[in-house]
């Protein structure tokens, strides 16, 4: 069994994460999790802001999203998967009558 590096667990000792980035490279763990959240959030604002500020199609606009933040970390599996995702995504105005607006 391996042992893995552990950081103190008072809040006072690590206020951020910088300890955790800096410590070694991890497959599993917080990094590779922050760097997902990191990930999905850029997909999220793009997403959004395409939408909302130009009168791009959801569809289009998740598409430029995903092609801008998440597509080069994904294989061809996912790609086929977010493919048919975004086929399946309502129109401007079906999206905008289910959210209430």
């Amino acid at each position: 069994m391996r042992s893995r590096p552990t950081l103190p667990h008072s809040p006072l000792c690590n206020p951020s994460v910088r300890p955790l980035i800096a410590g070694p490279k991890q497959k599993k763990g917080p990094v590779p999790s922050f760097l997902w959240l990191k990930r999905a959030l850029e997909f999220m604002m793009i997403w959004m802001r395409n939408f909302c500020s130009t009168e791009m199609p959801m569809r289009e606009a998740a598409q430029n999203a995903y092609e801008a933040t998440l597509h080069r970390y994904h294989g061809f599996i996912v790609h086929q998967v977010f493919k048919v995702a975004f086929s399946s995504m309502p129109d401007r105005a079906g999206f905008l009558v289910r959210v209430g607006c």
